[in-house]
């Protein structure tokens, strides 16, 4: 079998003052090089918004950019999953808390 990485993702969710700037963004630091899809969906349809994805080496805080796009005011909500590059485990899902976005975005 062999070893099997699962990264543990830390996400700095955007405070309600930083949900009115665009592009929206969010800091993320995994324990091991990881790689991230992160998106923002609907809530609770879970219909996808807008999608981020790249990588992050271990303990260095990583910026995750969405692209600059309006949206609807509505309520959403963040998702990130996190896979490790190479040896892979389960990946890693975290979850920022329901959130209403202004129609100034």
């Amino acid at each position: 079998p062999g070893i099997a990485l699962s990264p543990r993702p830390a996400v700095a969710w955007p405070s309600a003052a930083d949900l009115a700037i665009s592009p929206l963004t969010l800091l993320l630091t995994c324990d091991v090089d990881c790689i991230y899809y992160a998106r923002l969906e609907r809530f609770p349809q879970r219909s996808t918004t807008l999608v981020a994805r790249g990588m992050a080496l271990a303990d260095t805080p990583t910026r995750v950019v969405f692209p600059a796009r309006r949206v609807a005011r509505a309520r959403y909500r963040l998702t990130l999953k996190a896979t490790a590059p190479v040896n892979s485990g389960t990946p890693t899902t975290v979850t920022s808390p329901p959130f209403t976005l202004s129609p100034a975005r």
